[in-house]
């Protein structure tokens, strides 16, 4: 389990499945490399408390140019059926055709926008997502 403080923290999720904890202030929670092709299961508790944020950057391959919606809609799709009242986002890291390697669980928090490109880009738009 990783858990931060009341401040802004940056919590990079570890190979494996996790439980990460911003706290309140606002957080980062950043997956990276290390965590591509290994089908992990991670959970973020408390997404939304502040001006919180997900950084896939380092984890996503093969993104040219601008992370737009359309782009990432190859990469990220979201389930709010197998865990109601939260969203789980599905990860392909190496893009469309490829299959999910990593989830993200953002427990009691429902995203809201629509289709996936819709979600994404509200992500986006509220710096909520760093691609």
């Amino acid at each position: 389990m990783l858990t931060g403080n009341s401040g802004d923290n940056t919590l990079s999720a570890l190979v494996g499945n996790d439980i990460l904890i911003g706290g309140a202030g606002n957080d980062t929670f950043v997956w990276n490399a290390n965590d591509r092709g290994g089908n992990y299961h991670d959970i973020v508790k408390d997404f939304g408390n502040g001006d919180d944020k997900l950084d896939l950057s380092q984890l996503l391959q093969g993104i040219e140019g601008p992370a737009t919606a359309d782009v990432l809609t190859q990469y990220l799709s979201f389930d709010f059926v197998s865990e109601p009242g939260s969203t789980v986002i599905n990860v392909a890291s190496a893009g469309s055709g490829t299959p999910v390697d990593q989830t993200i669980t953002l427990e009691n928090t429902v995203l809201s926008g629509g289709n996936a490109a819709d979600i994404i880009q509200g992500m986006l738009d509220h710096n909520q997502l760093v691609a």
